[in-house]
């Protein structure tokens, strides 16, 4: 340890913890926001001081609450100040390591890997992760080798905070909500292709499938006539300035400021869709919960895999989906959602139960006892 790590340690010693850090992204969102609300609720904020490290810059938003403020990620004098004073860290998508020797940091991740982690989420050599939360005991060996987890790091198998909605009835009313009816309503939650920062490029076309004028307006003509909705969710960081120019009547848009403005969660929202399609992104095996029907776009699969890899598992953990490759095969889809025809229930099954945790939708209660405990914040 440099002279450096020393000074810090002592100085961590004799300061006074008061606070937790929160993070996530987009902000206030996700497991972590999960974690927060039920802080609030079981009244912690009165003894620590909430203190969220926000990603957006621009954003005016923070979490309103007695003893609740923001600080910005790219503020470092901020940071450290804050950081030198917290009990402990809770963060789920920047891995944020322990400031200190011996301060808890939880990271509690944003889905089950199916695109490889390895090559850009991982624990630096020497840096401190003291827990780290996961989807069920089974994919605990997962984590451990894709985020490259030291030994040291306690991996927790209670399951995502964010995964307790399926366990209820809480739905929005999808009608009113985008003002268009439909017999069925399915929820297109791809991964990103282009970033909207133009810094990485993954996969082939901008957006699947729909990649073209007179693919989007066939897709959208055959899902009228079916009485079916697709609602299109891009990823944050997805440049979407091509398919919000188009005027559709059954392929919706929204992001997180449309639902936040609604009230309602990425969650909520996916909890009242009667099916989903996704691609290679993590969303597609929390939705395994609804017992609902899953497409996965496959068009760019094998360039894909080649240049940002897969799990090793992924065969089996995409065994319960019905693959899509070309605008046929999404139209097919549709239809059978149209009918309500599943083929793959018992394959969904299977992966279901390897890949979550039978917690009956308590993982925010169980995780936020854990870090009380752990922590002794009471």
């Amino acid at each position: 340890m440099n002279i450096k790590e020393t000074i810090k340690n002592i100085t961590a010693m004799l300061t006074t913890k008061d606070r937790i850090l929160f993070e996530s992204y987009p902000d206030f969102t996700d497991n972590t926001r999960m974690v927060f609300d039920e802080m609030m609720r079981q009244k912690i904020n009165e003894k620590y001081k909430f203190v969220w490290i926000m990603q957006d810059e621009s954003s005016k938003q923070c979490p309103e609450g007695y003893n609740v403020s923001c600080i910005s990620m790219h503020d470092s004098n901020a940071y450290r100040e804050n950081a030198i004073h917290a009990k402990v860290i809770i963060s789920c998508n920047t891995i944020i390591p322990s400031y200190f020797k011996n301060q808890p940091s939880f990271y509690l991740t944003h889905g089950i890997p199916f695109k490889s982690v390895k090559n850009h989420l991982y624990l630096r050599d020497g840096t401190q992760l003291t827990h780290f939360l996961a989807s069920s005991s089974m994919t605990s060996q997962l984590f451990a080798e894709e985020f490259r987890l030291p030994k040291s790091t306690k991996i927790l198998p209670f399951g995502f905070p964010r995964n307790d909605i399926f366990y209820t009835n809480r739905k929005g009313t999808l009608a009113e909500l985008l003002k268009v009816e439909g017999k069925k309503y399915i929820a297109w939650y791809p991964t990103f292709r282009n970033h909207k920062d133009g810094n990485r490029n993954e996969g082939g076309n901008t957006m699947p499938i729909i990649f073209d004028q007179q693919s989007a307006f066939q897709v959208n003509q055959y899902a009228r006539e079916h009485d079916v909705v697709l609602v299109y969710k891009p990823h944050p960081v997805q440049d979407v300035n091509y398919i919000s120019k188009l005027n559709l009547s059954n392929i919706k848009i929204i992001n997180d400021n449309f639902l936040f403005s609604h009230n309602l969660n990425n969650y909520v929202f996916l909890n009242s869709c009667d099916a989903l399609i996704s691609d290679y992104s993590s969303v597609f095996l929390d939705f395994l919960l609804t017992n609902k029907p899953i497409g996965l776009v496959w068009e760019d699969f094998d360039l894909y895999r080649k240049d940002i890899g897969l799990v090793e598992n992924w065969e089996f953990l995409s065994s319960g989906c019905e693959k899509i490759f070309s605008k046929e095969d999404l139209l097919q889809f549709i239809n059978n959602i149209a009918d309500e025809h599943d083929n793959y229930i018992q394959q969904r099954n299977a992966v279901k139960k390897y890949a979550h945790s039978n917690n009956g939708g308590l993982a925010t209660k169980q995780i936020v006892e854990y870090i009380i405990n752990e922590v002794g914040l009471c």
